[in-house]
C-alpha cells in the first residue's frame, strides 16, 4: 500500500515528462536478476492482482502514460517471459484499462540471460510486438546489430505473422502521447 500510494504521487507530480512505471508485472515477487536470466515468480493471478498488481493499478488509475514490461516470469500465468506474453499484454490493457505506452526492457537481456529459446533477436522482437508492445527498447551492444531486428520485423509483417494494423496503432499512439 505504501509504494503503491508513493507510485500514484508521482505519476501525478511528473505530468511534463512521460512517466513510466516498472517492471510490469512486478519484480517484488520474482527473485533473480534479470540482466543475467529470466527471475520467476512463485504467484498465481489471484495473489499477484492482490500484490504485485497494486502500485501498477495504482499507476493507471493516475493516468501514467508508459508501463515497461521487464523480462519476468510467472510460470502460473503464462510459461512466457511476461515481455513476450500476450497474456500478460491482455491483462494490462483489458484487465487493467491501461492504454498508454507499452515499452519492453532491454531486448538484449533475453539474449544474455542463458535460454537458448531466446537467443534471437529477431525472434524476440517479433514476439514482443506480436504480444503488444509498442516500443522495443535496446541498449545497443558490441553483438548488437538492428538491421537483424528490422529485417525479422519487416518479414513478420509481409508474412502476416504481425499485423501491419497494430504496428499502425503503436506508432500511433507512441506519436501522440502527450
Amino acid at each position: 500500500q505504501s509504494a503503491s500510494e508513493r507510485v500514484e504521487a508521482a505519476v501525478a507530480a511528473e505530468k511534463t515528462v512521460l512517466s513510466t512505471v516498472k517492471h510490469f508485472p512486478g519484480h517484488g515477487s520474482a527473485p533473480g536478476d534479470s540482466h543475467v536470466g529470466i527471475p520467476v515468480s512463485p504467484l498465481f493471478f489471484d495473489q499477484w492482482l492482490a500484490t504485485d498488481a497494486v502500485p501498477f493499478i495504482k499507476a493507471i488509475g493516475a493516468d501514467v502514460p508508459v508501463v515497461m514490461f521487464g523480462h519476468l516470469s510467472f510460470p502460473a500465468v503464462d510459461s512466457q517471459p511476461s515481455s513476450l506474453s500476450p497474456t500478460w499484454h491482455n491483462i494490462l490493457r483489458n484487465d487493467l484499462g491501461f492504454e498508454g505506452i507499452i515499452i519492453t526492457d532491454d531486448m538484449t537481456m533475453l539474449e544474455n540471460s542463458g535460454n537458448p529459446d531466446y537467443a534471437d533477436p529477431g525472434t524476440n522482437a517479433v514476439l514482443a510486438l506480436g504480444a503488444g508492445a509498442d516500443v522495443l527498447l535496446y541498449v545497443p551492444s558490441v553483438t548488437f546489430n538492428p538491421d537483424t531486428v528490422v529485417q525479422a520485423v519487416l518479414t513478420a509483417i509481409n508474412q502476416g505473422v504481425l499485423s501491419e494494423a497494430a504496428i499502425r496503432e503503436s506508432v500511433t499512439r507512441v506519436a501522440t502521447e502527450r
